[in-house]
């Protein structure tokens, strides 16, 4: 567990407030230009559920550069006549991304034996100090480890287990064979 994990998670954070806002805006400036009787609500709903012609029509009306994901979010909307949700689904991705939304991050920590209830304290201490108060923490044993831990937060997975490292030193020997 580095500090550089926490860097990481600060430096996408950015990244998908900032891409966030763009697509925000995109979206805002969208659903406006789609409001009941405007000509580019009729000349989609004209379209059908024709994707090409509605994607066609999409570009046509955004700006150039738009994400790919975003056209395809709006063409899919469009074809399934629910452009009328795109204030919805921008306030959902909002919420997602800034509030109360967020996923809950949980931690494994799997050992070779049951710990004592004092590491484990210290275990879930040192865990949510990096990943904050909210982390659920889980334990479980496994004596295939034979001795070490391995814990997974979210999709990041350290393995400090006998098992691994004899099978990293296998892996080795077998490649300098």
């Amino acid at each position: 567990m580095t500090g550089s994990a926490s860097d990481a998670g600060r430096y996408a954070e950015a990244f998908l407030a900032a891409a966030w806002d763009g697509w925000q805006t995109l979206l805002n400036s969208l659903s406006q230009s789609l409001a009941p009787g405007t000509d580019l609500r009729r000349r989609l709903q004209a379209a059908g559920r024709d994707e090409a012609a509605l994607q066609a029509i999409l570009q046509e009306q955004l700006p150039d550069g738009i994400p790919t994901p975003f056209l395809r979010l709006v063409t899919v909307m469009a074809a399934d006549d629910k452009l009328d949700q795109l204030p919805a689904v921008a306030g959902e991705l909002d919420e997602l991304l800034h509030g109360g939304g967020a996923r809950q991050v949980t931690a494994e920590i799997t050992s070779a034996v049951q710990l004592s209830a004092e590491r484990r304290e210290q275990l879930t201490a040192q865990l949510r100090a990096e990943h904050g108060n909210e982390l659920e923490v889980r334990f479980s044993v496994d004596p295939a480890l034979m001795g070490g831990l391995r814990i997974r937060v979210g999709d990041q997975l350290t393995d400090l287990s006998v098992a691994s490292s004899l099978q990293a030193l296998r892996d080795d020997v077998m490649a300098s064979v």
